[in-house]
């Protein structure tokens, strides 16, 4: 799943979704009941730039996973439980790394999620090939269908409905 420009989000499956929203979202996250050993959760916050308040970057991304969490900011800045960590030099912590991957800090995982943030512009969020229908989230369900990637927080499938972006957008806000 691709975030970026203002932003664009292109799901797992190649849908885009074009939201403009200056909140924080759930990007991805295990639907509940997934293994404690793979359950993990993504979210990005989007912010106004340049006094333009029609458009909306990436400001950061959060991962919490392995009861960590891990906030991806501007700059190659990136934190652990609080703790501001260096990238460059590689951090290990158990089940998980946080290295520089050209421009981008990337949090890996020892079952497969990868998620990337270059601070300026994109973010980006992977996963192996067994996690097929294993995501739910504004990146969609990862399940290699792009009909069904409008799912609301609640399943509901918003293709087709009259402002689906803001329906789907609005459900996956956090803290609302």
């Amino acid at each position: 799943c691709v975030i970026t420009g203002d932003p664009h989000i292109v799901t797992f499956d190649n849908q885009n979704i074009n939201t403009q929203g200056i909140c924080k979202y759930t990007i991805a996250r295990s639907p509940d009941g997934t293994d404690v050993t793979k359950a993990f959760n993504v979210e990005a916050k989007f912010e106004n730039r340049h006094d333009n308040d029609m458009v909306s970057y990436v400001e950061y991304v959060t991962i919490e996973v392995y009861g960590y969490y891990i906030q991806l900011g501007r700059d190659n800045a990136a934190w652990v439980n609080g703790e501001l960590v260096n990238p460059m030099h590689g951090v290990v912590r158990p089940g998980l790394r946080i290295v520089m991957n050209g421009n981008y800090v990337r949090v890996m995982t020892d079952f497969g999620l990868a998620v990337e943030n270059d601070g300026k512009w994109t973010a980006l969020v992977k996963f192996p090939v067994d996690f097929v229908g294993a995501t739910e989230g504004l990146c969609g369900n990862n399940d290699e269908d792009p009909d069904n990637d409008l799912l609301t927080k609640d399943g509901v499938n918003v293709t087709g409905m009259i402002d689906s972006v803001s329906l789907l957008a609005n459900s996956w806000q956090v803290g609302t």
